[in-house]
């Protein structure tokens, strides 16, 4: 007989049977195939370099052609700077030493029955009186030229002629009509020792140009003319400026 207060033992429900396990058989998979490199990638990177190489040599060798233009420039510059310095040297200085020649002037006077026609021209010039006006009534004509006064003929050109004449203006510029029409031989108004002169610069003949001026003595018409010819053996129109204020002669 048992105590009163006993527990009585619980009673576990009955385990069902565990079922038999499966064998795992192992599962043998094919070997990852190997990946394969593509060929392109070699080649393009073979092509950069060569690229890189290339642009490199090309930067050296534009630098290195760069630096010889420069040089060649620059040599080429300062010989032509040199020769052009040196031209322009002996060229002002010949022409300081030929403007030297022709100081101080030298006083021309023409024939004091045609009025002691006066002015002052370069010292280097030579002075030809082709006809000297000694007998009454014939004309006079001088001509002046650097040195040694060549053969008087029309085309030859002279740094000054000097003609007095037995005629009028108006006859003397008749001759010249057709160059001041066509606009070729330009007339202007000026005044030589107080008389009033006319002036002409342009073409005088067929074969030269230059400048002169026509004005009177007495009942005569005096000439005075620079030339220059188609070769261009041109005279300095700056002497024929110089020399017109010097002109003096007695009316």
């Amino acid at each position: 007989m048992q105590p009163d207060n006993q527990i009585p033992s619980p009673i576990m429900p009955p385990v069902p049977p565990v079922p038999p396990t499966t064998p795992i058989v192992p599962v043998n998979l094919p070997p990852r195939p190997a990946k394969k490199r593509s060929p392109i990638i070699p080649v393009l990177i073979v092509l950069v370099v060569l690229v890189l190489a290339g642009v490199l040599i090309w930067a050296l060798s534009s630098k290195a052609s760069t630096e010889k233009s420069y040089t060649d420039l620059k040599t080429n510059f300062d010989s032509q700077l040199k020769t052009a310095t040196d031209k322009a040297t002996a060229d002002i200085q010949a022409e300081l030493t030929a403007e030297a020649a022709k100081n101080p002037p030298t006083t021309f006077t023409g024939p004091a029955n045609y009025g002691a026609l006066s002015f002052q021209f370069p010292k280097n010039w030579s002075v030809y009186s082709y006809k000297d006006g000694t007998v009454n009534g014939d004309d006079y004509e001088a001509y002046f030229y650097p040195t040694v006064v060549p053969p008087v003929s029309t085309k030859q050109p002279f740094a000054l002629r000097v003609y007095i004449e037995e005629t009028t203006v108006d006859k003397k510029i008749q001759t010249f009509q057709s160059y001041i029409k066509n606009g070729s031989l330009k007339e202007s108004d000026i005044t030589i020792n107080g008389v009033s002169a006319k002036r002409f610069d342009g073409k005088i003949s067929n074969y030269l140009s230059g400048s002169f001026v026509l004005f009177t003595i007495r009942d005569k018409v005096v000439t005075v003319e620079t030339d220059t010819d188609s070769d261009a053996n041109v005279y300095s129109v700056n002497d024929f400026n110089t020399i017109l204020p010097t002109i003096t002669f007695n009316s």
